[in-house]
């Protein structure tokens, strides 16, 4: 296995994994990416690990690529943790998606017999479709925005937020409008 080419595949993945968690950090849009992109990048690792240390083997590209693939994956989850946008289970989960995705980089790049624009360009095509499809996922109509419900009192506001998916807790906030009075309650949905 081919040092070099694993540092300098293993740092770019790094770099943008790293880059990805942090600008998910305040971007929920971006947050809800990181699966698709985090393996992503690491696919991308290992094919950049199976261009750098040419000539190779195609078992040697998919090993070399899933260690790239695994160790950026790993050091992007770490830094979401650290940031508590993940939960700690996905260290492992993560990281082992992150070095399958880094091997089958590294074996396209193989398979794509020494034309890295080749691979890229197919690379990038797979991961358009993929992120098209997350994004599409995460798209915001009028029906996830927060209402406001009367329930015929004038006096009783109470803003709802339907955007809560999947156990995450749904609130309600009541508003007695001639007394500022806030009162908050939560339902598991």
């Amino acid at each position: 296995m081919s040092r070099r080419p694993l540092l300098l595949a293993t740092l770019a993945g790094t770099v943008l994994q790293v880059a990805m968690v942090v600008a998910g950090h305040t971007s929920p849009t971006i947050k809800g990416l990181f699966a698709v992109g985090g393996m992503g990048l690491s696919l991308l690792a290992g094919a950049l690990y199976a261009s750098l240390a040419r000539p190779i083997s195609k078992g040697g590209a998919a090993s070399g690529g899933a260690i790239a693939g695994a160790l950026c994956g790993f050091l992007g989850i770490l830094v979401s943790y650290y940031l508590g946008d993940v939960p700690s289970s996905l260290l492992a989960l993560g990281t082992i998606s992150s070095g399958v995705t880094g091997a089958i980089g590294g074996l396209i790049a193989a398979l794509a017999g020494g034309n890295g624009k080749r691979a890229a360009a197919g690379m990038v095509l797979l991961l358009s479709l993929s992120t098209r499809d997350a994004a599409a996922q995460h798209t915001v109509s009028t029906a996830d925005m927060p209402r406001v419900e009367s329930a015929g009192n004038p006096a009783v506001m109470e803003l709802t937020d339907h955007r809560a998916r999947r156990g995450v807790r749904l609130l309600t906030t009541r508003y007695d409008v001639p007394l500022p009075l806030l009162t908050t309650t939560y339902g598991e949905w």
